[in-house]
C-alpha cells in the first residue's frame, strides 16, 4: 500500500482518509436487512456495499415486482423499504436504487443450474454437444 502511494504523490497530491464504516459493520448491516427480508415480499434485487461508505439496496420497481413470474407471493404487498430498514435496525446509510432495466434471468429453463457450464444450460445444447 505504501509503494502504491509514494507512486501516486509523485504525479499529484494524494490524501487517505479512514472510511465511515468498516467492512465488517457494512456486512452486518447488510445481513440484518437479509435477515428481516426473508420472509417478506420486498422487491430487493440486491444488497451492495459502497466503499465503506453505507449499503446500496437495488429494488425492482413495484410494477416490474408484480409481474415477476415464479413469485409465489406476488399477491402480497410490497413491504417499503424505509420500514424494513427501520425494523432491522441498521444504522449506516442506505441508498436505494431503482433497477431501471428489465430483470432477463439467468438461464433458459429450470433445468440450469448455477454449476452448468454456458454449454450445459439445456438438455438441447448438451445433445448438440454430445452427439
Amino acid at each position: 500500500m505504501r509503494a502504491a502511494l509514494t507512486q501516486a504523490r509523485r504525479w499529484c497530491p494524494v490524501a487517505v482518509k479512514p472510511a465511515a464504516h468498516s467492512g465488517a459493520e457494512l456486512q452486518a448491516a447488510g445481513r440484518k436487512i437479509w435477515n428481516v427480508m426473508r420472509d417478506r415480499r420486498t422487491g430487493i434485487q440486491s444488497i451492495g456495499f459502497m466503499t465503506g461508505s453505507g449499503l446500496e439496496v437495488a429494488r425492482i420497481p413495484p410494477d416490474e415486482s408484480a409481474r415477476s413470474a415464479g413469485d409465489s407471493r406476488a399477491t402480497e404487498p410490497i413491504t417499503p423499504l424505509a420500514r424494513l430498514i427501520q425494523e432491522a435496525g441498521v444504522t449506516v446509510p442506505v441508498t436505494i436504487v431503482d433497477i431501471t432495466e428489465p430483470i432477463r434471468l439467468l438461464a433458459d429453463n429450470q433445468e440450469a443450474t448455477l454449476t452448468d457450464g454456458p454449454e450445459a444450460t439445456s438438455t438441447d445444447a448438451a445433445d448438440q454437444h454430445n452427439p
